[in-house]
């Protein structure tokens, strides 16, 4: 996210960043393809690959997953599930250790996710507009 500031703000180092969000979207893509945990991280991941530039390398199924990890509320967590305890309460992974614990809202997670799929959103718009221009 800082290269993206760096990018957009025009810092300096145009080349080094560049080559920089290039490896880390290599790195990315690599932990998406093994890390099934769908939480605040996973979330992170697939939005940072959006907004530098890397859409065509996002897979459906990662967003349908972060879809799919949606609380009833409208909000994001950072629990995955493994095992249900009753009460409300789950086994899950998160983004570092697994826990016990009643999914939440949490603020990061839903704000990451919310900005990915407004992301998500525009672009579709933009490839409308282009479909539109060229008729």
């Amino acid at each position: 996210m800082g290269l993206r500031f760096m990018q957009r703000y025009q810092c300096g180092y145009d080349d080094r960043v560049k080559t920089t969000i290039l490896q880390l979207q290599k790195v990315v893509i690599s932990e998406l393809t093994w890390d099934f945990r769908v939480g605040d991280a996973y979330i992170q991941r697939v939005l940072m690959l959006v907004d530098s530039g890397a859409y065509d390398q996002v897979k459906s199924v990662w967003i349908s997953r972060i879809l799919d990890a949606q609380n009833d509320d409208g909000s994001w967590d950072d629990l995955h599930p493994i095992l249900s305890l009753g009460g409300g309460n789950v086994l899950a992974h998160t983004s570092t250790l697994p826990r016990i614990g009643k999914p939440k809202a949490d603020f990061h997670a839903t704000a990451q996710a919310i900005w990915l799929l407004s992301l998500l959103l525009e672009g579709n718009n933009s490839d409308q507009q282009r479909g539109h221009q060229s008729r």
